[in-house]
C-alpha cells in the first residue's frame, strides 16, 4: 500500500479484501476445475503444484484473512465486546504484512499460468514453495 496522506478506515479495507478474497478464490476455484479433469498433461508433480497453491489460499484465507476482516468489523462497528477496538493505523500496519501474501499467492498462479500455456512444462524459475 502506497503511504499517502488519507488513513483508510475499516469500509475501506473491507472493501479492499472483498476484492482481493475475490480474485483468489476465483484463481483456485479456477484451477480446482482444472485439476477436476482428466488431461493427460496433468501429472502428479503438476498436480502437487497446483494443489500446494490452492492450500495456501484456503489457509490464507481461513488464517490471516479472517482475521483481518475480523479487525476491520470490529473497527466498523466499534461494539465494545471487550477487546479493545482496532485502530485505523493499527489496520493499516495488519495490511501492510498481510498484502504482500495475497500478492505472492497471486504471483504463483501467474506462475502457473506461464505453466499451462507451455503445455505444463517446468519454467526454470518455478517453484511451488516461494
Amino acid at each position: 500500500m502506497s503511504k499517502s496522506n488519507a488513513v483508510m478506515n475499516g469500509r475501506t479495507f473491507l472493501a479492499k479484501l472483498d476484492d482481493e478474497e475475490k480474485i483468489i478464490k476465483l484463481r483456485a476455484d479456477g484451477y480446482n476445475k482444472l485439476l477436476q479433469t482428466d488431461d493427460s498433461r496433468l501429472t502428479e508433480d503438476v498436480r502437487t503444484d497446483i494443489n500446494a497453491v490452492i492450500g495456501e489460499v484456503n489457509l490464507l484465507l481461513k488464517g490471516k484473512l479472517k482475521q483481518f476482516r475480523g479487525l476491520c468489523e470490529r473497527n466498523v462497528n466499534k461494539s465494545p465486546g471487550g477487546e479493545p477496538i482496532p485502530l485505523d493505523t493499527d489496520l493499516e500496519g495488519f495490511w501492510d504484512i498481510t498484502f504482500p501474501l495475497i500478492d505472492k499467492v497471486k504471483e504463483k498462479f501467474s506462475k502457473l499460468d506461464v505453466r499451462k500455456t507451455k503445455q505444463w512444462a517446468i519454467i526454470e524459475e518455478y517453484d511451488p514453495n516461494d
